[in-house]
């Protein structure tokens, strides 16, 4: 599995930046959950849950530090069309059944690493995009 070492820069009418600064665009846009299943580029796709719980294993393993093997940066969340959690957390989607506006997210934080399940409706998230190798 080949991973994206940076979140999606893509821009969708209804992505934004945290704010306007340099370093939030090097936190690349936020996407609402209409927007999520559709911005990987072809070839490309959202994680799904099975791979994100294998990378968090081979974490809790010492085998690799998920953080630096990403290269996570803790751009925080967008909720209700402002930013939050800058330097607390990094949120990303991943490729799950949607239940209306409820859906499965991943969430970092400094010292956990967890997934979810709650409304996200009016929530911007940044993508991490994966492909398949031969």
């Amino acid at each position: 599995m080949l991973w994206f070492q940076q979140n999606l820069q893509f821009q969708t009418d209804s992505s934004r930046y945290y704010d306007d600064s340099e370093r939030s665009k090097d936190c690349g846009q936020f996407y609402p959950l209409e927007d999520a299943f559709e911005v990987c580029p072809a070839g490309w796709r959202l994680p799904t849950e099975s791979e994100v719980k294998e990378l968090v294993k081979l974490n809790k393993k010492g085998k690799i530090d998920l953080i630096d093997t990403l290269k996570v940066d803790m751009c925080g969340r967008m909720d209700y069309g402002k930013s939050a959690k800058q330097g607390d957390q990094n949120t990303y989607w991943i490729q799950v059944e949607l239940e209306g506006t409820y859906a499965t997210h991943w969430h970092f934080f400094p010292d956990e690493i967890k997934m979810h399940h709650h409304n996200v409706d009016r929530k911007r998230f940044p993508v991490r995009c994966v492909r398949e190798v031969d």
